[in-house]
C-alpha cells in the first residue's frame, strides 16, 4: 500500500508540508534516499564532538542543545572551538 505524498497546505503567504501522517518507512515513495539528514543532539560531554564532526563531514545538519554545559563555560568554549 503506497502512501500519498505529504499534502501542501497554504497559509496566506506561507507554504508548508503537513508531515503529521508521514512515515519514515515510506521514504523511497518520495524519491529515494535522502542526500542529507537533520539530527538533534543534547551535548552533555566533550566526547560527543567526534560524533558531531563525523555527521557534519558527511554533509548532515545537527541541531545541538548545549544547555547541559552552560554551567561549565570553559568546557563549552573548548567544544565550540573544536567545532
Amino acid at each position: 500500500m503506497a502512501s500519498s505524498p505529504p499534502q501542501l497546505r497554504r497559509i496566506p503567504t506561507e507554504q508548508f508540508f503537513d508531515l503529521r501522517n508521514w512515515s519514515a518507512d515510506n521514504t523511497e515513495d518520495y524519491g529515494g534516499k535522502a542526500s542529507m539528514m537533520v539530527h538533534t543532539m543534547m551535548l552533555s560531554k566533550p566526547e560527543q564532538v567526534n560524533q558531531i564532526t563525523t555527521e557534519l563531514h558527511d554533509g548532515n545538519i545537527i541541531l545541538i542543545d548545549f544547555t547541559p554545559l552552560t554551567s561549565d563555560q570553559e568546557t563549552l568554549h573548548k567544544i565550540l572551538a573544536e567545532l
